[in-house]
């Protein structure tokens, strides 16, 4: 564990949060809000899912083990609902910003982000 909130933690990505990461992107309210600019995927097939799951291992498995950059937002058993990352930014090496993406269903109100995650 990484960080603790009232109620929700912050940890690492387990192999076991891919298929919960490849219903994420696949589907949800959420995608209404994160960078929709991006686009939002209407339909995934079983090939864009693969491709999905392997994304996740290249990124939040193996990618972390040079610079953490994310993190899972988990409920206290552990249950993934969303993710936090870091974001540099160009021209200011000492400053970030703070994402945080609630995408489990049912948990984007009510004060999931930040106020629970104690943050506000």
């Amino acid at each position: 564990m990484l960080a603790r909130g009232r109620d929700v933690l912050l940890r690492d990505a387990l192999l076991s949060d891919a298929d919960r990461f490849v219903h994420w992107w696949g589907q949800g309210e959420w995608r209404r809000w994160d960078a929709p600019w991006e686009g939002i995927r209407v339909v995934t097939s079983d090939e864009q899912a693969e491709k999905d799951r392997e994304h996740f291992v290249k990124h939040w498995i193996e990618g972390r083990l040079k610079l953490r950059r994310e993190a899972i937002m988990a409920l206290p058993d552990g249950q993934p609902i969303g993710s936090v990352g870091r974001y540099g930014r160009e021209g200011h090496p000492r400053t970030t910003k703070v994402g945080i993406s609630i995408r489990e269903e049912g948990f984007s109100t009510g004060g999931w982000a930040p106020r629970r995650c104690g943050c506000g």
